[in-house]
């Protein structure tokens, strides 16, 4: 499995996919996050994490639920 890191926004959920990947070598299992389910996360934290955005920032596709 790769992880990834987007951007800035997805630092949430890369966490979450990091220990995925960590569990899944440890019992031998696999688990991902689907698109669905990133964009449904990142629609979620959303509210928390435009607390601390600038008045100028640009939104990126993550920011968009679907």
């Amino acid at each position: 499995m790769t992880v990834k890191t987007v951007n800035l926004d997805d630092t949430l959920i890369t966490a979450a996919e990091q220990r995925a990947q960590e569990l899944s070598l440890e019992y031998g299992v696999t688990v991902s996050f689907s698109e669905v389910v990133r964009r449904a996360l990142a629609a979620f934290l959303l509210p928390v994490r435009s607390i601390d955005r600038p008045k100028d920032y640009e939104k990126t596709s993550t920011d968009i639920a679907v």
